[in-house]
């Protein structure tokens, strides 16, 4: 009678465990994937990654030596693939959009220069299709890559 409730009990583990392993799995290799192709488009802009980060949907990097930034989507990274040169940036700023004073709808950051304003999405209400993510963790982020990118930008 042991054996067969030991069995059960280990059948039951590996039905709960294995679709969770399986989703790990397959988000390292989609990670190692989004890498492989930034590190390809990094080498042919000729920027070296000191910061890299792959948070949601949203792909960013930061090549301090030459005040390059990349940007772009995990779901199409070739496509959505950007460089900025924060030689060009006047500011960076932690950007916020609230519904309401308790729901968080946007975060991102701002980037202000004389050609425009760029703002990059860490979290978005309405975004269905990203994966979910917490509101206040992107916020934590957002803040994090602001302190990296500001003394990298030029004064206005």
């Amino acid at each position: 009678m042991e054996k067969n409730a030991l069995l059960l009990d280990a059948i039951i583990l590996l039905v709960i465990i294995a679709p969770i392993a399986v989703l790990i799995i397959y988000a390292f290799s989609q990670d190692k994937r989004v890498k492989r192709q930034i590190d390809r488009l990094c080498k042919t802009n000729e920027i070296t990654l000191n910061e890299f980060e792959i948070n949601g949907d949203v792909v960013i990097g930061l090549d301090a030596n030459h005040k390059k930034m990349i940007v772009s989507n995990r779901k199409d990274v070739v496509k959505n693939f950007q460089v900025i040169d924060l030689d060009q940036v006047n500011q960076c700023k932690t950007k916020v959009v609230n519904l309401n004073k308790k729901t968080i709808d946007w975060v991102g950051l701002e980037l202000l220069s004389k050609s425009g304003i760029k703002d990059i999405m860490f979290y978005s209400e309405t975004d269905e299709d990203g994966p979910a993510t917490d509101p206040q963790a992107c916020l934590h982020k957002a803040h994090q890559w602001e302190d990296k990118v500001r003394p990298l930008v030029r004064a206005s």
